[in-house]
C-alpha cells in the first residue's frame, strides 16, 4: 500500500459512454464501483473506509487485528462488490460508502476513531480511519503490479498550507522493488492459489488491491496539547478545508504497457468520493427509486462480464 498520509466514484449512475476503440467506461457507481473496460479486461475502483494501517507499527494487538481483518474482508469482497459487517460497530468491516464526512478520513499517531479521541472497546488504540480506493483488474493478457501507477487529486479550494487547494493531491507508482502481499493479491489463469509474496514483476491475470488511501494528517506537529485538543484542531481544519462546503477526492489508476503485452490503460480507471462535512458517512444501500432506472442494462452487463471473466481466469 502506498505510504502517505496527505491526503471513489459518485454512487449514482449518470450513464454509460461507449467508445468503439479501446475503452468502454461506466460513468458512475450505483451498486459497487466504477467499472472501466479495456482491451481484454476490466478495472473496477470501489471506495471504502478502513482503519489506519500504520497504527499496526506500534504492535498493539487490537490495532493489528483490526487492520488484518479489514484487509482480509476487502480482498474477499472487492471482486464481487459485496460487503461484510458494519463499520459503525466493527473496524474490520468492509463497507462501500457513497458520501463521507471528512472527519472519517483523518488519521493520527495517538488513539482516535472517527472524531473521538481515546476510544474504548472495539475501537481502542485505533489511530483514525481513512478512505481506501480499492482496485480490481482482470485481464486475459498478463500484466503485473509493477506496471501500476496512480494520481490523486481533490477539488478543495485554497486553505492554510495549500494556497492552490488540492490538499490531497499526490501521485505514485509501483516498481520492480514492490512486492505482492496480503493487501496486493494476484492470480494467474488456471491457478486458484493467490500470489501474496515475491516481486511485483510477476505476471498475473487478476489483481486485487485494497487501494491507495489519501487521508488528512492529524499527526502533524502543528497540532499540540492533549489528544482531545489535537484532534479537535485537526477536525476543524479538515471540516473547513473547502470553506465548509463539499469537495471531491478522486483517484485515477494507470497501467503501463511495460512488457509489450498490449495490456494497458492510461488514467482510465478512476473513482471519486464526495466529502460532505457534518453528515453521517453514508454506506451503500439499495438505490433510490429514481436512480434504479438509471442503472441500465449496459452497466449490469459490464458487472456480469467482469465477474465472469474473473471466475473464468481463476478456473
Amino acid at each position: 500500500m502506498a505510504r502517505f498520509s496527505k491526503s471513489g466514484g459518485k454512487m449514482r449512475v449518470f450513464g454509460i459512454l461507449l467508445f468503439l476503440g479501446l475503452f468502454v467506461v461506466g460513468a458512475g457507481t450505483g451498486f459497487a464501483g466504477t467499472i472501466t473496460t479495456f482491451t481484454g479486461g476490466t478495472a473496477t475502483v470501489t471506495t471504502s473506509l478502513g482503519p489506519n494501517p500504520f497504527c499496526a507499527g506500534g504492535g498493539d494487538p487490537n490495532c493489528t487485528a483490526a487492520v488484518a481483518g479489514y484487509i482480509a474482508n476487502a480482498i474477499n469482497d472487492l471482486p464481487t462488490g459485496s460487503q461484510t459487517g458494519n463499520f459503525g460497530t466493527d473496524p474490520t468491516a468492509y463497507n462501500i460508502f457513497t458520501a463521507v464526512n471528512p472527519v472519517d478520513n483523518l488519521v493520527t499517531n495517538y488513539p482516535s476513531w472517527r472524531g473521538t479521541a481515546d476510544p474504548v472497546g472495539t475501537f481502542a488504540n485505533q489511530e483514525g480511519s481513512r478512505l481506501f480506493f480499492g482496485l480490481v483488474i482482470v485481464s486475459s493478457t498478463p500484466f503485473s503490479l509493477s506496471q501500476l501507477s496512480y494520481v490523486v487529486s481533490s477539488t478543495d479550494g485554497p486553505s492554510p498550507g495549500y494556497p492552490t487547494g488540492d490538499a490531497f493531491g499526490v501521485s505514485g507508482a509501483f516498481s520492480s522493488l514492490s512486492v505482492y502481499d496480503a493487501a496486493h493479491v494476484g492470480y494467474v489463469t488456471g491457478n486458484p492459489t493467490p500470489i501474496e509474496s515475491g516481486s511485483a514483476t510477476q505476471l498475473i491475470n487478476e489483481l486485487i488491491y485494497i487501494g491507495v488511501s489519501p487521508a488528512w494528517n492529524g499527526a502533524d506537529p502543528k497540532y499540540t496539547g492533549s489528544d482531545s485538543t489535537k484532534l479537535s484542531a485537526a477536525i476543524s481544519d479538515v471540516d473547513n478545508l473547502n470553506g465548509g462546503a463539499n469537495y471531491n477526492i478522486q483517484i485515477c489508476y494507470s497501467l503501463t504497457n511495460q512488457f509489450g503485452t498490449g495490456t494497458s490503460f492510461a488514467s482510465g480507471a478512476c473513482g471519486t468520493e464526495t466529502m460532505t462535512p457534518g453528515i453521517n458517512s453514508q454506506e451503500l444501500g439499495s438505490p433510490e427509486p429514481g436512480t434504479s432506472g438509471l442503472l441500465g442494462f449496459g452497466l449490469a452487463c459490464m458487472l456480469v462480464i467482469s465477474r465472469r471473466l474473473a471466475k473464468r481466469l481463476r478456473s
